[in-house]
């Protein structure tokens, strides 16, 4: 087992915020978080990622992380963190939790300056809707570094895949804060989860 995936099982749960006062205390951390509509599959790739079962709750229900919730990612390096963050587009909640949810992302996302990389998820099925781009405008505006994850790309056959990839690298070559080329993954089969825990051990550097 590589010292990359030792340092990442090791990841442990450390505290929820609900509002930015809760958010953890401690100017020396790096974080990246995750970003994404509800029911992309966060819960399951952040999983995938640290080769846990159930470090990020799962449900059939969308909408089921309501608050902002900090791991810290083992003793390897001291003070790093993943982030994950409540999922957008969710209609069937009451709209004031969800502009709280958004409200909550925006500031973390724009305040923090532990923050060395957001992690965007796009189902892969569904490619970048009217939501995704515009986090994408808003990323871009706020020159937050991000990488571009295509979810559950097991469910399309190659062509699709590759016609994803071909679009995805296009739309993505607008915006300059975009810091490298999108992942296809797959959380059930593992597909290319250990190039996103390269990408996080070099953006915790």
């Amino acid at each position: 087992m590589s010292k990359l995936h030792k340092w990442l099982q090791k990841a442990t749960y450390i505290k929820s915020a609900y509002l930015p006062r809760d958010f953890l205390c401690n100017p020396q951390a790096k974080e990246v978080a995750f970003w994404g509509r509800s029911n992309v599959g966060k819960s399951s790739l952040i999983n995938a990622i640290v080769q846990q079962k159930n470090l990020a709750k799962i449900s059939a229900r969308p909408g089921k992380t309501q608050t902002i919730n900090f791991f810290e990612l083992g003793d390897e390096q001291p003070d790093r963190f993943l982030v994950d963050l409540p999922g957008y587009g969710y209609a069937q909640v009451d709209k004031k939790k969800t502009a709280h949810w958004d409200d909550l992302s925006h500031y973390y996302l724009t305040e923090r300056s532990q923050l060395q990389c957001l992690f965007l998820l796009i189902d892969a099925r569904r490619g970048f809707m009217k939501k995704d781009i515009e986090r994408l405008d808003f990323l871009s505006s706020y020159g937050v570094p991000t990488i571009i994850i295509h979810t559950k790309s097991d469910l399309l056959k190659k062509k699709q895949q590759e016609a994803l990839l071909n679009d995805s690298t296009n739309l993505i070559n607008q915006y300059a804060n975009i810091i490298a080329s999108p992942i296809l993954v797959s959380s059930s089969k593992k597909t290319n989860i250990y190039d996103i825990q390269k990408e996080i051990w070099r953006c915790l550097q």
